[in-house]
């Protein structure tokens, strides 16, 4: 008998716990018909009752209160709130809120399920079937389930009760949901694969793989749509998907406001709400061991006017697993015109699989611009996906063509990407904007620690805006690029700090730095600020772009403009230490039309390779087929190659401005430029150009002029080698413009290979002789080794100019047009402006004579005074006029000496006329014969004269 006794209790241990209850009290339970009772036994009876109601006799809430330290396992199906007769009870007035006490947790356990996601009944823990106005908050529905298909769909599941009863202003807060991740099965939409923690759709909790077309009843709560529901400090767990919305695709009524009474979609569904505090964790989901769908913490299909905010989603902190096919944090599937905002989350993601895609944030909702404005703002995104071969990462991306389009504020940072055992190939792009918006704006984003490693190539781009078009705008301002990498043994690797594309661009106020493609063998380009397509407008102003360095032999770009239509300035720009062991690396490239390049920076820019590399403080690149290229006012400096080898004179290595194009029809205005090299290469042959102009045979190369420039080349040369100040591809000046003046010319002290100007058949070693092969031109031009207060181009006194020292510097320049400031902001002198980038007030030192030409007498017998009329001179310090120094015309027969005493008769020699009249240039001269000698000419004498000033 004792033995049979222990037996029973056994047994009935076992189904007491099998049919735990968690007991509920009721407040508001004279407000219902039937009446509900003040306390239940069970959850399950607390609903079977409130189904049940068919009326409320007074307005008034009704709460539930769970018992703390309780459980309770739901049917199958879950436990239902929702009724035919409830239903159209419930506003926000006569609402229902179920609670847990204070205390221990109060649970709600899974069944044991049956079905799939591709079921009509799925499995699951609650099920809201239309009711409006409910709040769940502070529950934990657990599923215990290990294996399929017993492993719940939902936890908690808002459906609809028909196509014109919907779930709306439903509120899930502050419940922990512990679900299965295992379940990652395939769904008939709109049912969403695998497990999901709360489950929003468009169907009845009986037909869920079947979508309803919602009907119009003329208000919220009839017009058959889950909208206006809030998820709020939720703890989830878990399962393949947190939280999933799965809207009507509505067609009519949409845009970034429907009306809410008569719209079909879901609207302003709310996850997050807009504090830290209504924010919901949803960790450890996806990573089923077999997976073969996707997995994201959230995913919003169809939904207008949608919220996602200050959600922190982690598919794998430590307690999960790396999922193996695509892997999302956010996923803002759908919603045509729609508006929406996902702001302020933190998201790490962690990826396992190879091929698969690895996204933080990627949204699709607004598709169709109509005045709709997306909100990608203000998240953080990190994580790693070491096993990719193909698979791509995006940190923060928008593909919806929508009219206004924000990414602003986010952080993507600290994430990895493949490894060195591995091909890694896929691109990696942390803001990524990929179809054309009207406006979208990438501002105050900053992407760091962004590293790949993989065996063969790859793109990685910080932000990228691509594929715009005339009339758009693209803003990228005030973002910081920091720490972007490759590695690995592959070559063809891409890595650009921030790319735009075809639109109006305004790329403002960056900082680009230490991008670095640490493989030696790496062949892909390198660039810090980079535009491809043909945009209208384009500003790249104020950016800081420093740290670029290439170890392989890539071409590397500071800042790369290549468009050929519109125009575009580059202005206050700061480029510094750019480096490659490759072949060609410049600060500034630009390839395009009309541009406007002044008040830049640029220095320390440096190849290692041992070759023949051209390294280039700016290019001048491919012109439109109209406009100019006005470049003003920029410091360059310290341009090297330190191991080069020319091929020879005429291809320079080093070039601090190197000006290729040879577009006809425009225009390169060069004017108050400040170029300083003093590079040296242990290279055999190594020759430098302070200025390299590629020539053409014909005067189809668009025209150049020069004025008020200071072209200082001090570099060694080995070799073949040459220290050239400027140097042309070719004989040929047709495209020289004779205007071109005031320029300062310096390459060292004279000597055999320091040059003044070379055009790779002829060489000038002093401006002299430089002023004779090119005249008309550079007239004014000086040469002198300027007083550089710094030469180092961290100093804030990089090329400028020491004020104490006599310079021809100083008011040696000549008006340009629209260039009234200098490099610092400093007003230049209208008349006589100084030469080079700074202008300052300093002391003038005038070495080089008045240019004087006239026509010369003709020889006639004439025995009386002679008059030589138009004779122009000037000077670039000004021709005295003051009487007694005005200009002088000297005079003699040839019979007098050829000497000077005095001005008077009483000497033999030469005697002087001043110019007549008090004014300046031209000037007339007529001769007083009284003042020779040896008296007044007679026939037979011949007069000899010429003219000073």
């Amino acid at each position: 008998m004792r033995k049979i006794y222990l037996l029973l209790l056994s047994a009935f241990l076992f189904t007491a716990n099998s049919f735990a209850q968690i007991a509920v009290t009721v407040s508001g339970t004279g407000v219902t018909t039937p009446a509900l009772a003040p306390s239940y036994a069970s959850l399950a009876l607390a609903l079977i009752d409130l189904n049940a109601v068919t009326a409320y006799t007074t307005p008034g809430a009704i709460v539930f209160t769970c018992a703390a330290g309780t459980n309770e396992t739901a049917p199958p199906t879950g436990l239902v709130i929702g009724s035919a007769t409830l239903n159209p009870l419930l506003n926000a007035t006569n609402s229902v809120a179920i609670i847990k006490a204070a205390g221990a947790a109060t649970v709600v356990n899974a069944g044991v399920g049956t079905a799939t996601p591709t079921s009509a009944a799925p499995d699951g823990i609650i099920s809201i079937r239309g009711a409006d106005h409910i709040t769940i908050d502070g529950l934990t529905l657990t599923d215990g389930n290990t294996t399929n298909p017993a492993t719940m769909e939902f936890g908690i599941g808002l459906f609809k009760a028909s196509a014109g009863d919907g779930c709306n202003n439903n509120t899930i807060q502050n419940c922990i949901f512990n679900m299965q991740r295992v379940n990652n099965a395939n769904s008939t939409a709109p049912m969403i694969e695998g497990s999901v923690a709360i489950l929003v759709i468009n169907s009845t909790a009986t037909a869920a793989i079947t979508s309803l077309t919602p009907t119009n009843g003329g208000t919220l709560a009839t017009n058959g749509t889950n909208s206006g529901n809030r998820f709020y400090a939720n703890s989830i767990n878990n399962g393949n998907y947190g939280i999933g919305l799965s809207g009507f695709a509505a067609t009519l009524g949409v845009g970034p406001a429907p009306t809410a009474t008569t719209f079909l979609g879901d609207l302003n569904n709310d996850i997050g709400g807009v504090a830290l505090a209504t924010g919901n964790t949803i960790l450890n989901f996806g990573g089923a061991a077999a997976a073969t769908n996707p997995a994201a913490g959230i995913r919003a299909n169809n939904q207008w006017g949608v919220n996602i905010s200050y959600n922190t989603i982690n598919n794998n902190n430590g307690s999960g697993v790396n999922h193996i096919t695509t892997l999302r944090g956010i996923y803002g599937q759908a919603g045509t015109s729609a508006s929406a905002n996902i702001n302020n989350n933190t998201i790490t993601i962690k990826a396992g699989g190879t091929t698969s895609n690895a996204i933080g944030i990627d949204n699709v909702i607004g598709t169709t611009a109509a005045a709709n404005t997306i909100n990608l703002n203000n998240n953080d995104v990190t994580g790693d996906y070491l096993t990719a071969t193909t698979g791509l990462f995006y940190g923060v991306w928008n593909s919806a063509t929508a009219a206004t389009v924000n990414m602003n504020g986010n952080n993507v940072h600290d994430f990895s990407y493949s490894n060195a055992a591995l091909a890694g190939s896929g691109v990696i792009y942390p803001v990524y904007n990929s179809v054309a918006v009207a406006m979208v704006t990438a501002d105050n984003n900053t992407i760091s620690n962004i590293s790949r490693t993989g065996t063969t190539g790859g793109t990685t781009i910080g932000i990228f805006l691509t594929a715009g078009a005339a009339g758009n705008t693209q803003n990228v301002r005030n973002n910081t690029i920091n720490n972007m990498t490759i590695d690995g043994t592959g070559t063809a690797s891409t890595l650009y700090g921030i790319q735009t594309s075809t639109a109006t661009v305004v790329c403002n106020n960056n900082t680009v730095s230490n991008l670095s493609c640490i493989k030696t063998t790496g062949t892909g380009v390198l660039y810090g600020i980079f535009n491809i397509a043909s945009a209208t407008v384009e500003s790249y102003n104020d950016n800081t772009i420093f740290n670029i360095s290439h170890l392989g032999t890539g071409i590397t770009y500071g800042l790369y403009i290549f468009t050929t239509t519109g125009t575009r300035t580059m202005a206050r720009n700061l480029i510094h230490t750019i480096s490659s062991a490759g072949t060609t690396v410049a600060g500034l490239n630009s390839i395009s039309s009309s541009p406007n390049i002044f008040n830049n920076k640029i220095y320390n820019i440096f190849s290692t390779s041992t070759g023949a590399p051209i390294v280039s403080g700016m290019i001048l690149g491919t012109l439109g087929t109209t406009g100019a290229f006005n470049v003003y006012n920029n410091l360059i400096g310290d341009i090297r190659a330190v191991s080069a080898n020319s091929t020879g004179p005429t291809a320079p290595s080093v070039r601090g401005i190197n000006i290729t194009t040879t577009t006809a029809s425009s225009t390169i205005n060069l004017s108050f430029n400040s170029v300083y090299l003093n590079a040296g290469s242990t290279g055999t042959n190594f020759s430098t150009a302070a200025l390299f102009v590629t020539a053409s045979a014909t005067s189809t190369t668009a025209a150049l002029t020069m004025r008020n420039n200071i072209l200082v080349n001090l570099s060694s040369f080995n070799g073949t080698g040459l220290a050239v100040a400027y140097q042309r591809s070719l004989t040929n000046l047709e495209n020289y413009t004779t205007t071109s003046n005031n320029n300062l010319f310096f390459a060292g002290t004279s000597g055999a290979g320091r040059l003044i100007f070379y055009d790779g058949t002829n060489s000038d070693l002093t401006l002299a002789a430089f002023k004779i092969r090119v005249s008309t031109r550079e007239t004014f031009s000086v040469t002198e080794n300027p007083p550089f207060l710094s030469t180092t181009g961290s100093s804030a006194q990089f090329l400028h100019i020491n004020t104490t020292i006599a310079t021809q510097i100083e008011s040696g320049g000549t008006t340009v047009t629209g260039i009234t400031t200098d490099y610092d902001g400093d007003t230049r002198n209208v008349t006589t402006p100084d030469i080079g980038a700074d202008e300052f007030a300093g002391i003038g030192a005038d070495f080089n004579p008045p240019a004087i030409s006239y026509t010369a007498m003709g020889n006639t017998s004439c025995l009386t005074d002679r008059t030589l009329s138009a004779v122009t001179i000037t000077d670039a310090s000004g021709v005295n006029i003051t009487p007694g120094t005005r200009p002088r015309l000297y005079f003699r027969k040839n019979t007098n000496f050829n000497e000077f005493n005095d001005n008077t008769n009483a000497t033999d020699g030469w005697k002087y006329v001043e110019a007549t009249g008090v004014g300046g240039s031209p000037f007339s001269f007529t001769t007083n014969y009284s003042l020779l000698n040896l008296g007044a000419p007679v026939l037979g004498d011949v007069l000899q004269y010429f003219v000073v000033a």
